[in-house]
């Protein structure tokens, strides 16, 4: 019996020790798979964090840039609103113009109404009016909108800064973690290659006591058999060495029983995790880690797709550019400016009908009957001027060339200068833009008018 047993030990005593050899391999590449995967994570969110800095500094540089933008075109607004004002501005400078500018038709001698004036007038205010109606509610939805982006996008920088920071701090969070986990389990690494000698020797030290109380135990019952009987008291040692041993043995396969329990638990835990993080790391932290585990993104892992959702409040306006910068009374008006040329501003006075006048207020017999109250000495003996003696007024007065070189204007200036006194109660004592001026000065303007009529119709 003793020797079957023997025999049992031995076998068992084998596969022991190739069963221990398989389990410190397996634990072993289970040591070098936990690394390898703590590795990997660290790794992991090295990389997981650069794409989020990424976003967090594409977001701070596009909202900067888009801002600075939108905020530098105010021109849009400004450029209508300045064309629609000078526009207004013109045609406010051109309503109901007169010649001389400031005279009042049926009260001053000369007052001629502009009507080129008039016909580009109406136009200017048309392509205000027009502009205005057309392109006004266009601007305004822009510009609507272009404060709406703004507003939204400076609005929401810093919960976008702050939300993506929160991801990139969850995230990087990990990494002590898993630095920590690694160490431990390198340094259980190291512990257990240093400790494999030692059990394979404490395995084999155990059978060879088992086989020893088999030997002894063999020992005493063949004493027993023979006339040296006290000697067989080896029997009751080797039933003693065998409790102890049996004892002992109980409490190893206990501690073996644990650590077998632990190592189910560890790849149980495995599996767990490999569907799910958060039991391990936290609700917050397991999202991370699931999301790269199921291939799904961060940003809705670590719900930052909420702070970046913000162009769901931005609406753009549909605005028909053709139609709202379809400017037809602009163009006509730009058409009638471009084309005006001397010929445009024909006053639609006969300048034989100014010649009339000037004579009126150049000889005294006329004066006398036009203004009665004058003074008997304002009797200028001229009133002989015609179209063509505008150019040569002395001659009309019977008189050479002149002498000096003088201009038309400064012989007409000369030669009335002496009767200011005289005429100065004549009606019409108003020069251009309403200036009160001489009769003296009245008659140069009426002349060099008369002149200027001329030398443009004739």
């Amino acid at each position: 019996v003793f020797a079957i047993f023997g025999g049992i030990i031995i076998g068992l005593t084998l596969c022991a020790l190739l069963y221990n050899n398989v389990i410190v391999d397996s634990i072993d590449r289970l040591f070098d798979d936990v690394l390898g995967l703590v590795q990997d994570i660290v790794a992991w969110i090295h990389s997981a964090e650069t794409p989020l800095v990424h976003v967090r500094d594409s977001v701070e540089g596009s909202v900067s840039a888009i801002s600075s933008q939108l905020v530098s075109s105010s021109f849009i607004e400004n450029g209508l609103h300045g064309i629609v004002a000078q526009l207004q501005q013109f045609a406010h400078d051109t309503a109901d113009v007169v010649l001389p500018h400031g005279c009042v038709e049926g009260v001053d001698v000369i007052c001629i109404p502009c009507e080129v004036c008039s016909e580009v007038n109406v136009q200017a205010s048309n392509a205000a009016n027009q502009m205005d109606a057309t392109a006004a509610d266009g601007i305004s939805q822009l510009q609507s909108t272009r404060d709406t982006i703004v507003r939204t996008l400076v609005d929401t920088k810093d919960s976008i800064k702050s939300t993506v920071d929160a991801g990139v701090n969850a995230v990087n969070g990990f990494t002590p973690v898993f630095l920590d986990a690694n160490t431990t389990i390198r340094n259980v690494q190291v512990t257990w290659q240093e400790q494999t000698v030692a059990r394979r020797g404490a395995i084999l030290a155990l059978f060879a006591v088992a086989i020893a109380i088999l030997v002894l135990g063999t020992v005493g019952i063949v004493l027993g058999l023979t006339p040296l009987r006290c000697l067989a008291i080896g029997l009751h040692v080797a039933y003693i060495l065998g409790f102890v041993a049996l004892v002992f043995l109980f409490v190893v396969s206990a501690l073996f029983l644990a650590f077998s329990v632990l190592l189910g638990d560890a790849c149980q835990l495995s599996s767990i995790v490999a569907s799910d993080w958060s039991p391990v790391l936290g609700a917050s932290g397991g999202v991370a880690l699931n999301a790269c585990f199921h291939d799904k993104s961060l940003l809705e892992a670590l719900q930052l797709q909420d702070a970046l959702s913000f162009a769901d409040a931005i609406e753009i306006p549909t605005i028909d550019l053709s139609s709202m910068l379809t400017f037809d009374s602009l163009d006509q008006f730009a058409q009638a400016i471009l084309s005006a040329d001397p010929t445009t501003f024909d006053v639609g006075v006969d300048a034989s009908q100014l010649v009339q006048v000037l004579n009126v207020y150049t000889n005294g017999n006329s004066l006398a009957t036009n203004f009665p109250t004058l003074s008997r000495d304002c009797n200028p003996h001229d009133g002989q001027y015609s179209i063509e003696t505008m150019g040569i007024p002395w001659e009309a007065n019977g008189e050479g060339a002149t002498n000096d070189g003088m201009s038309p204007a400064s012989y007409i200036a000369a030669r009335y200068a002496p009767y200011r006194r005289a005429c100065a109660a004549t009606v019409v004592t108003t020069c251009a833009r309403n200036t009160p001026c001489s009769y003296d000065q009245f008659v140069t303007e009426l002349f060099t008018n008369v002149r200027c009529t001329y030398m443009k119709t004739f």
